[in-house]
């Protein structure tokens, strides 16, 4: 004789399926719904992506479902994702208790390409600090950004390797980083520059500043130095790594700690703002 629990299980089960596909029908069947190509792990999601167009910026809410995008793909802050010839930078995660059976994030499309010493990375340029700031209620989320008011700024995904005094280029110019904010939101940096004299060592036709000292030298994307310095945004603290390592520095949204010798692949493991585990990889050179 089947048990009252056993029946109780699964008519349970079966209204929570009935309220998820309810409640995610509009990822799939509306008229913002479509596809688009998380780049980092290079598969097609099935999302819904809204648009608005606030103080000169073209805003992006991105709703996944839970599936796809925590326990698959695991979308995080600092993600690319790539939609009908644009690139768009996740940049925040919205949490709210009903929002059990999709994810939400908020997106910021990446209308130029830095360079610097062999590497290429997308980036939002949104103009002066005095501008980021008067649209920090509705597209940055609150971020006290330490820069003048006629500062440039530039938002694009967290590069641990990128510090202040730091020479970039894009379209053709360059720039100089004067302060650089890694800790606000991690897995996002914000970039405060001004301009900067392009350099005879600088690729100019592919617009990627390399400094001449290290022209012969630099670092490939992935790669740290041993006994260089390097400060990780993560959460609660959060930081391990599969080699002991010397730190510096733990506070709660940062630690800054030096790579140690002798070690070929240092693994690290940080955390972002809901959560998730970061698992990075770096080749360790001398």
């Amino acid at each position: 004789m089947p048990s009252s629990y056993g029946a109780f299980r699964r008519r349970t089960d079966k209204e929570k399926s009935i309220r998820y596909a309810y409640s995610t029908e509009f990822i799939n069947n509306s008229v913002s719904s479509t596809e688009v190509t998380l780049v980092r792990e290079e598969v097609v999601l099935n999302v819904a992506l809204t648009h608005s167009f606030k103080e000169g910026v073209d805003e992006i809410v991105l709703f996944s479902h839970v599936d796809e995008a925590i326990v698959v793909n695991n979308i995080i802050i600092g993600d690319y994702i790539e939609h009908d010839g644009r690139t768009l930078l996740v940049f925040e995660q919205y949490y709210h208790p009903t929002y059990i059976n999709y994810n939400k994030f908020r997106l910021i499309e990446c209308n130029i390409e830095i360079g610097y010493n062999n590497t290429k990375l997308k980036g939002s340029f949104i103009g002066s600090g005095s501008k980021a700031k008067d649209m920090n209620n509705d597209v940055i989320n609150n971020i006290m950004l330490q820069s003048s008011q006629q500062t440039p700024i530039i938002i694009a995904a967290l590069d641990i390797t990128l510090t202040t005094n730091d020479r970039i280029m894009f379209t053709g110019e360059a720039w100089r980083i004067v302060n650089i904010d890694k800790h606000t939101n991690p897995g996002i940096m914000y970039l405060s520059i001004e301009e900067d004299e392009v350099n005879e060592s600088d690729d100019i036709s592919n617009s990627i500043a390399i400094d001449p000292v290290s022209a012969d030298d630099s670092l490939l994307v992935g790669e740290v130095r041993t006994g260089q310095t390097i400060e990780l945004a993560t959460f609660n603290g959060y930081f391990t790594t599969n080699y002991k390592v010397e730190i510096i520095e733990r506070q709660r949204t940062l630690v800054k700690f030096i790579i140690p010798y002798g070690v070929d692949i240092l693994t690290i493991n940080t955390k972002d703002s809901g959560d998730n585990t970061i698992i990075t990889n770096y080749q360790v050179v001398s």
